[in-house]
């Protein structure tokens, strides 16, 4: 018997659960091999200690303070992604959808979602992941190098991560090139430092280009999930305006609508947090309770009229 749809799934599931194990294992070894090489190897061994003792701390100490800060924040900020409980849609109820709600995200036919795996109700800006095989809140995308669905309780987190760590990959890449440039000891560069190199480079290409993908999308309020062919995409909604209508009416938005656009400031504060110190502290999870979100007025003003004008 050939094997089912979700006999695949499961297998692609098992397989990327057990990369998700994998790779957070790698690249703690990896990391904290290169930690090893810049303090030990090239701040103190080739900066601070020389042949006839210790001289002067320069560059080689305040390198290790400006890296040891940005590299803790960075381990902090991945520790919370990896250990952090996923939002799952389990506990969503027909309550959600109540009949005197303006608008909310619906099926095709204009009813309320439900996943045809999970058989649970779908709350705006929820999805089924493949991997953990369940429906999630404000889902994002299955992120291998933590093996953790990014979602509504941990988004935060995972755009810290990417931020801090492509700045202390950057800072090594350049501390590293510049001790070599005023060391000029060396007629060739050290296995080591060209690891180094090589590892800080690459985090810095990788992480710097999903920072700025995770940039664009946060400030126009996407996740990667919607933020697929955004400017194609339509959505399905079920509005009901009780002072212009007796039912519920289906309505689709147009091709590049942005349902939850509330602006570049208030698209940044809904999933950073208000306070201007949670921007940069991966203490606080983002606000509000990954169900309920805020429409955009225009959107909601263009929905009205497209309802209200639907043929009863």
């Amino acid at each position: 018997m050939p094997p089912t749809d979700f006999d695949k799934q499961l297998k692609f599931s098992k397989i990327q659960k057990f990369l998700g194990v994998v790779y957070p294992i790698a690249i703690l070894s990896v990391t904290g091999y290169v930690v090893w090489v810049y303090v030990a190897l090239i701040c103190v061994n080739s900066n601070i200690k020389i042949k006839h003792g210790y001289r002067a701390m320069g560059a080689g100490v305040t390198f290790l303070v400006l890296f040891f800060t940005s590299a803790a924040i960075s381990y902090l900020c991945y520790f919370r992604v990896l250990f952090s409980n996923t939002s799952y849609c389990g506990d969503t109820n027909l309550d959600y959808y109540d009949s005197t709600a303006p608008i909310f995200v619906c099926g095709p036919n204009g009813a309320p979602r439900i996943c045809g795996t999970c058989k649970c109700w779908l709350p705006d800006r929820s999805h089924h992941s493949r991997v953990s095989m369940k429906c999630i809140k404000k889902f994002d995308h299955y992120c291998g190098f933590v093996g953790k669905d990014i979602c509504f309780s941990n988004h935060k987190f995972f755009y810290q991560f990417l931020f801090y760590g492509t700045i202390a990959s950057l800072f090594v890449l350049i501390s590293t090139a510049i001790m070599y440039a005023r060391k000029g000891e060396y007629r060739s560069l050290p296995g080591t430092w060209i690891f180094v190199l090589i590892s800080s480079g690459f985090g810095v290409l990788f992480m710097g280009t999903l920072l700025f993908r995770q940039t664009v999308f946060l400030l126009l309020n996407l996740n990667s999930h919607e933020g697929r062919n955004w400017k194609s995409r339509v959505y399905h909604f079920s509005v009901f305006f009780p002072e212009q209508m007796t039912s519920r009416v289906h309505v689709q938005s147009d091709p590049g609508d942005l349902p939850w656009d509330l602006g570049y400031s208030k698209n940044w504060r809904s999933v950073m947090g208000d306070r201007w110190y949670d921007w940069f502290l991966p203490f606080r999870s983002s606000p509000g309770d990954g169900m309920h979100y805020e429409y955009n007025p225009s959107f909601l003003h263009k929905m009205r009229l497209k309802a209200t004008s639907a043929p009863s």
